[in-house]
């Protein structure tokens, strides 16, 4: 599995499974705290203090977790980390389009690159007092 799936399927675990079951584990705490407090401990004053700490501890444990999922959203949409302005991720590989998802990639060395005609193969450069495509190497000695 290459790097950036893996970091990818990584914090998707995180949101879509670690995340919820933190969740739920505060939620059962509150209401095991709650059953503590008005059901089992009725007569007992020593099970409704316990319930009253596990009710507390609960609601401690959604406020942690929802102001640091807050914070992290802050910080995400104040430093433009989100989706929407991330660079690409890099490829490897002949890409099938340019830039703006426009054409195919199918000029080879020494053909023409002229726009709006297809620009060079991937890892090549064209060559724009010519307009044909050559090794970036050719066009910076002016070969």
């Amino acid at each position: 599995m290459p790097l950036g799936n893996f970091i990818v399927w990584i914090i998707g675990f995180i949101n879509q499974v670690l995340v919820p079951f933190i969740f739920a584990i505060a939620f059962i705490v509150f209401l095991y705290g709650i059953f503590q407090y008005f059901i089992a401990g009725g007569a007992d004053e020593e099970k409704r203090k316990e319930g009253k700490n596990l009710a507390l501890y609960g609601i401690i444990g959604f406020f942690l977790m929802i102001s640091i999922w807050g914070i992290v959203n802050l910080l995400v949409n104040s430093t433009g980390f989100d989706n929407k302005s991330r660079p690409a991720l890099p490829t490897f590989g002949a890409p099938t389009t340019d830039r703006a998802g426009n054409g195919d990639f199918s000029a080879r060395l020494g053909e023409s690159c002229r726009p709006p005609g297809p620009g060079c193969q991937y890892g090549i450069a064209c060559d724009t007092r010519d307009y044909i495509c050559k090794n970036a190497v050719d066009i910076q000695t002016g070969g």
